[in-house]
């Protein structure tokens, strides 16, 4: 009798023992089944951020094929001569919508209805058809307040700009120490002497660089604005030539971060 109760203790041992072993082995596949698929799953693919770089690579050259050129140099001046006139318009339409400096909170003052500035934009014979388009559908004339400097960069840079063109000669000093290391004189920004017209207009024609038809004026910031924030951009002036005149038709805003006389 013992020994047939000794023989079903050893047989439930047993039994016992091999589904302990099946079930191990079986938790055991589960588990390197799952690492299995943890390594060879492809992981969640994450959201692809694009962030508009900062520098973009554009660097300003002077331009003097006008020096011993007396077309080049006629054709400059006929394109700073279109400048200037666009930058009267730009006065007289911009006027009242600028940016109050002098305030901590840069609150504006004066605004613009938007069909007013279109108006004006539509009545001016300075800029191509195509341009006049292309403004009309920028992202910045779908805002509610903005400038004429906005609409035309399309740039929110461009809420700043209450002018595009120095009404004074002292900020060239500047210009001519940047790019041909003529040191300006040591004294404060208001009290630099003026320029004669033939050094500013040689400097506006270092800025423009002709190809063909098709002309480029690019007018450093700290010439009609505060130097900084934007101590490195440059306005660049697309200019197309059709039937013999020129026309703006396009306006964008670089920073040309290679010039180590900056602060760079």
């Amino acid at each position: 009798m013992r020994t047939n109760t000794n023989i079903i203790l050893f047989s439930l041992v047993l039994l016992f023992s091999c589904g302990e072993t099946k079930e191990s082995g079986k938790e055991k596949q589960d588990t390197a089944s799952v690492a299995l698929s943890e390594e060879t799953s492809s992981p969640p693919e994450e959201e692809k951020v694009v962030e508009k770089p900062e520098y973009t690579g554009y660097r300003f050259r002077v331009d003097s094929l006008h020096i011993g050129d007396s077309l080049v140099r006629e054709t400059k001046d006929r394109i700073i001569e279109r400048y200037a006139g666009l930058s009267d318009w730009y006065d007289s339409l911009n006027e009242g919508v600028i940016r109050n400096v002098e305030t901590v909170d840069q609150e504006w003052f004066g605004t613009h209805d938007i069909e007013d500035l279109f108006l004006g934009i539509e009545n001016t014979d300075l800029l191509t058809e195509s341009y006049r388009e292309r403004i009309k559908g920028s992202g910045e004339a779908k805002k509610e307040l903005t400038n004429l400097g906005a609409l035309l960069s399309n740039d929110t840079i461009g809420y700043d700009f209450h002018s595009i063109k120095s009404s004074s000669t002292p900020p060239y000093r500047y210009y001519l120490e940047y790019q041909h290391d003529i040191d300006a004189v040591p004294v404060e920004y208001d009290m630099l002497p003026s320029l004669g017209e033939d050094t500013v207009q040689n400097c506006l024609r270092e800025m423009v660089h002709l190809e063909g038809d098709k002309a480029q004026l690019s007018v450093p910031y700290y010439l009609f604005g505060e130097a900084r924030p934007y101590l490195y951009v440059f306005l660049i002036f697309h200019w197309v030539r059709k039937e013999g005149e020129w026309f703006l038709d396009d306006m964008d805003i670089e920073e040309d971060r290679t010039q180590h006389r900056w602060g760079f």
